[in-house]
């Protein structure tokens, strides 16, 4: 009960905050009323703070539904929203106190919250739309046997108050149209444990239809949401639960192997000495000549997947950073980050995700990955 008043105490004071700045902006650039400016800004803020805060709560039961969805979903764009103007308005306002033409920072203060407005709607058109993004990768190494098999990568679903089991259902009903052969979840698949029980019943009735079956990595959430309780239920899922061990694929006689790998919490150069053993145990034993897939959800196994020149390393993690208008953003962060990377002739690939625990994405939409291995050049 105390972390639940916390963190609705926080998301008040910041809605507070926010339609106090931004009142007291708008009063100083247009002359606007302050009172009617205050009152309606802290009214609307604090009612969506509150939808907001209650609906992952409780979006299984009193608000179910799409309309209960929309609902806070327009509770976060008016949010963010408040935020997003806050800071550029202060600017503004404070550069307008050194003199310049009132017209000058009445004309930017519109073009900010017009900004706003078309940012947070292409974050919620992103939020929503799902892309089918396709690649073909080729592969001197790869069994005649699989050439043409398809896999399909999909990370980060966040399975709680903005994505549901049935959203899972349909990419996986949208596989089996497209004739997938294996699935990789990547991590990340669940937020909210209550939604076990039909995730559970959803994989053990699909993972028969796809030839190479279903395997799955820990993301970090897991371990956030009880990670033991979601073991136990993915165990008696038909699916096949990889960490820091590998497995095979077969087909017509040939083989390839699969390595999964946990989820590293270190951080810096702890990081990378963590993603090595990780990825050392998880390759332990596999033939030298092999093909390899490596199976990881942080990007941090991209480079352990370029120095032991693994043909394929699939991750996720980043989301894309959510935010994506120049492409590829905070490489510092991630240095990979989203999309398609090589060394060589090893390949790395990391997911926007399918979902996400904060339903904004601007100019990154969601992502389910088809990846077709062909045997040539």
């Amino acid at each position: 009960m105390a972390r639940v008043n916390f963190i609705l105490l926080v998301l008040l004071t910041v809605s507070f905050v926010t339609a106090f700045v931004n009142s007291a902006c708008l009063t100083g650039l247009w002359g606007l009323n302050w009172y009617s400016l205050f009152g309606g800004f802290l009214s609307v803020s604090w009612l969506a703070a509150v939808y907001y805060f209650f609906y992952a709560d409780l979006y299984l039961t009193t608000f179910a539904g799409a309309f209960g969805r929309f609902l806070a979903l327009l509770s976060v764009s008016w949010l963010m929203w408040q935020l997003a103007v806050a800071v550029p308005l202060v600017i503004v306002r404070v550069l307008s106190l050194f003199g310049g033409k009132t017209g000058l920072w009445s004309t930017l203060t519109a073009c900010i919250l017009v900004g706003a407005v078309v940012m947070i709607g292409a974050g919620l058109y992103g939020s929503e739309h799902l892309d089918y993004e396709t690649k073909e990768l080729r592969y001197t190494s790869l069994p005649y046997q699989f050439d043409g098999t398809k896999i399909a990568l999909i990370t980060d679903l966040h399975i709680g108050p903005y994505y549901h089991v049935s959203d899972l259902a349909e990419i996986l009903e949208q596989a089996e149209r497209d004739e997938v052969d294996y699935i990789v979840l990547g991590g990340d698949l669940i937020d909210d444990v209550r939604e076990l029980p039909a995730l559970q019943k959803l994989l053990k009735e699909k993972a028969p239809n796809f030839r190479l079956g279903i395997d799955y990595v820990w993301g970090n959430h897991e371990y956030f949401r009880n990670q033991p309780l979601i073991a136990d239920y993915l165990a008696q899922s038909d699916i096949r639960v990889l960490k820091n061990e590998h497995a095979t694929l077969s087909r017509d006689g040939a083989t390839i192997y699969v390595a999964g790998v946990d989820y590293p919490f270190e951080r810096g150069e702890n990081l990378k000495a963590q993603a090595k053993e990780y990825t050392d145990q998880a390759m332990a034993g596999i033939p030298e000549r092999a093909f390899v897939m490596l199976l990881a959800h942080h990007p941090q196994f991209l480079e352990e997947g370029f120095t032991r020149h693994v043909e394929l390393t699939l991750a996720g993690h980043t989301h894309g950073m959510q935010f994506g208008p120049a492409g590829q953003t905070f490489p510092l962060m991630y240095p990979y980050n989203r999309g398609l990377f090589t060394r060589g002739a090893s390949v790395g690939y990391v997911s926007r995700g399918a979902g996400g625990w904060m339903p904004l994405r601007v100019f990154c939409d969601r992502e389910v990955t088809y990846f077709t291995l062909k045997r040539g050049r």
